[in-house]
């Protein structure tokens, strides 16, 4: 049996503190957060057999953006089972997160291991990546996140093993269909994962300067799955149609009239205004991911040197990722491209879509630290030794200044708290069985409450309200105080309140309100 290399021992080691550190401080409950909950109803529906996307939640026409009516199959089809063994228990579904955040580092060393020769650079990404507070972060939230980066990596790792010369056509054409699968199961993880077909295709281009076989083998497979998953379960329209009519603004904002018009229903098209928006909406991403990207340069010493870290590390990354791109392109680099340009083409700006180019981030960091400051001789020596260590040293300050603000001892709107526990017994014991709920949180009040609930468009007037109460037929408005943690539109709130005649408080504790809608 071969020995493992002390390098690889001690990045297995990396990994597996950072495993039980994660594990260790989970915690308890959740955030009054919707996607989790959407994504939970999934996982019922397909233990139950019930249809996939019937999870109570309605759509509002005028909040498009809050969520479609429903999420790809893969993440829920990954927490089914742990539902079915142990039921809602929010800690048994984020050990299974961290089981896939685990077997993704599993994958990533390897990755790294391909890409950078040096021993003490390869253990410093591990650990700058396990240990990073927005992977710590991420764990106690139940979405698809850490799954979609395994999947992610794991087709890299396959796209790059198909330019390796010698292999039997035959092996090829196999490892080309399993391919097609797990792109298909990025995709379906999360949809944003389309963005692999086009790092594909760019890969080729810039490796063979054409497109291979083995490419459209992958892309065939891909569109099948593509095509069975948006006629059974779930459809990728709704974003489509969202994604079309708010760059068709001038301001890039969305037209609610526009917006209440039927799904997929084409509207009218303006070039001009449309390529004023995407280039609108370029600079917006742009400084909202470029913000973003410098949060995650926390020292607590000051602004200005969090700052020079920041740029000091961005070119650092740049120059790494243009050596690695020159040097030995792997589709983990032309994904780079292709994924950047998406998040800063698509007007749904999410910080944790970053998540899978971090650790992309952090190899182009240490390479780039690499090629600017090494050559052969000072890097086998103690210079490039030490300067990999001093660098490893400023992402462990950092990570301290993010750990030091962050919460350990829970959330403050949690769903395990007991007056929201205290909400959610009232409406399952006060309600009729087919009401229909109001709320700022509908999909997170369908999920535990059993009820039909919807959400408000909070830029309406009055009269527009009671108008989609009574055309979706809604019961009962639940409303969230300040001390609940849990931000709400006072202006909605404050007319719930004001407007006696149309609603009846039937329900109150510390942090919510119950409202009957009455019938006039």
């Amino acid at each position: 049996m071969r020995d493992i290399p002390k390098g690889q021992s001690l990045i297995f080691a990396v990994i597996a503190l950072a495993i039980v550190f994660h594990v260790a401080t989970i915690q308890p409950g959740h955030q009054w957060e919707g996607d989790f909950a959407l994504y939970t109803a999934h996982a019922q529906n397909i233990l139950n057999g019930s249809p996939y996307a019937d999870t109570g939640y309605i759509v509002n026409p005028k909040r498009p953006f809050l969520s479609p009516q429903s999420y790809p199959p893969v993440y829920p089809a990954f927490i089914a089972p742990v539902y079915m063994y142990f039921g809602l228990d929010i800690r048994a579904i984020k050990i299974a997160n961290i089981s896939a955040f685990a077997l993704f580092l599993l994958i990533f060393q390897h990755y790294v291991r391909k890409r950078l020769r040096h021993p003490v650079s390869q253990v410093a990404i591990i650990t700058a990546v396990a240990f990073s507070p927005w992977f710590w972060i991420a764990k106690d939230r139940i979405l698809p996140d850490f799954l979609f980066m395994l999947i992610i990596y794991v087709a890299i790792l396959l796209i790059d093993s198909a330019y390796n010369s010698g292999t039997p056509n035959w092996q090829r054409y196999l490892l080309a269909v399993f391919t097609g699968l797990v792109v298909y199961l990025a995709y379906g993880t999360r949809s944003i994962g389309l963005v692999l077909i086009p790092a594909i295709f760019l890969t080729d281009l810039v490796r063979l300067r054409s497109v291979s076989r083995f490419t459209l083998v992958i892309a065939a497979v891909f569109a099948m799955g593509y095509i069975i998953q948006n006629t059974v379960l779930h459809t990728d329209q709704s974003y489509t149609s969202t994604f079309l009519k708010t760059l068709q603004n001038n301001d890039g904002s969305t037209n609610n009239e526009d917006l209440e018009n039927k799904a997929g229903e084409p509207a009218s098209f303006d070039v001009k205004p449309f390529l004023s928006a995407i280039a609108k909406s370029i600079r917006i991403n742009s400084e909202a991911y470029h913000q973003a990207m410098a949060s995650y340069w926390v020292s607590n010493v000051s602004k200005t040197l969090d700052n020079v870290v920041y740029v000091t590390v961005g070119v650092f990354a740049i120059v790494g990722f243009l050596a690695l791109l020159l040097k030995n392109t792997s589709s983990g680099d032309c994904l780079t491209l292709t994924y950047v340009c998406l998040l800063l083409l698509v007007p749904f700006i999410q910080n944790r879509y970053l998540l899978p180019l971090i650790p992309l981030y952090i190899i182009y960091i240490v390479h780039g630290l690499e090629t600017m400051i090494y050559n052969r001789q000072l890097f086998d020596g103690r210079i490039g030794y030490y300067s990999t260590l001093g660098l490893l040293l400023v992402i462990t300050l950092s990570y301290t200044g993010t750990y030091s603000k962050l919460r350990f001892d829970g959330f403050t709107n949690n769903i395990e708290k007991k007056e929201s526990i205290e909400l959610f017994d009232f409406i399952r014991m006060n309600t009729p069985d087919d009401s229909i709920l109001i709320s700022f949180k509908p999909r997170l009040l369908a999920l535990f409450t059993n009820r039909r609930s919807s959400a408000y468009a909070w830029e309406d007037t009055p009269e527009n309200y009671l108008d989609y109460f009574d055309r979706i037929g809604a019961t009962h408005v639940v409303t969230m105080k300040r001390t609940s943690g849990i931000y709400e539109e006072k202006q909605f709130t404050d007319w719930v309140w004001r407007s006696t005649e149309s609603f009846e408080l039937i329900f109150e504790n510390p942090d919510f309100r119950v409202y009957r809608i009455r019938k006039i």
